[in-house]
């Protein structure tokens, strides 16, 4: 139900696998608070933007936002204030 949404955040997110996410499926994540918050990415292959690296976690700069883009149900790329 979050597909093209934004989500405020106030803590920390988990991105779960199996959770019904198909190709083309992107999800808006904002930092609401005044600190550095993780995206977890939980039996998902994700990347960075820009990077060949297999991630199990980024960093969401204070106020920053990110997109989640799913490539397919297990692939991933977050791209934004991310680290």
């Amino acid at each position: 139900t979050d597909v093209g949404k934004v989500i405020s955040l106030s803590a920390g997110i988990t991105v779960p696998s199996g959770a019904g996410f198909t190709a083309g499926d992107i999800v808006s994540l904002y930092n609401n608070t005044t600190g550095n918050l993780t995206i977890t990415c939980s039996a998902v292959t994700a990347k960075l933007a820009g990077s060949n690296n297999t991630v199990t976690s980024a960093t969401l700069a204070t106020r920053g936002v990110a997109t989640v883009l799913f490539i397919d149900a297990s692939n991933i790329v977050i791209t934004g204030n991310v680290s």
